[in-house]
């Protein structure tokens, strides 16, 4: 779902542009989350939705018994500044796979 969402931000990008949307407009992780949303079938984005209506089900019977669902805010301690940066091998990897056409808008 959430590539699907990336997907559909990058063609609302298009209408604030006003033009067609190029990978030197947003980072290259974005762009990439974003194709894997355009190649991702109506059938797969439907099962992702059956699964997130499965879980509202399950947590609707939870809050017939409990009133509150308490959770750690985090599973673990914050990701260090940079930690979650692409490696430079992922990031020519991403950018040779927009260069090649693969990143067509």
């Amino acid at each position: 779902m959430y590539f699907g969402e990336v997907a559909a931000l990058l063609a609302s990008l298009e209408d604030v542009l006003g033009r067609k949307v190029k990978m030197s407009d947003v980072e290259t992780t974005t762009w990439i989350l974003g194709l894997v949303g355009r190649a991702t079938s109506a059938e797969e984005f439907v099962l992702s939705i059956r699964e997130w209506d499965h879980a509202t089900i399950v947590m609707e019977q939870f809050h017939e018994t409990y009133d509150f669902y308490l959770t750690p805010t985090t599973a673990m301690p914050p990701a260090k500044i940079g930690e979650l940066e692409p490696k430079s091998s992922e990031m020519r990897l991403m950018q040779v796979a927009g260069f090649l056409g693969l990143a067509e808008y």
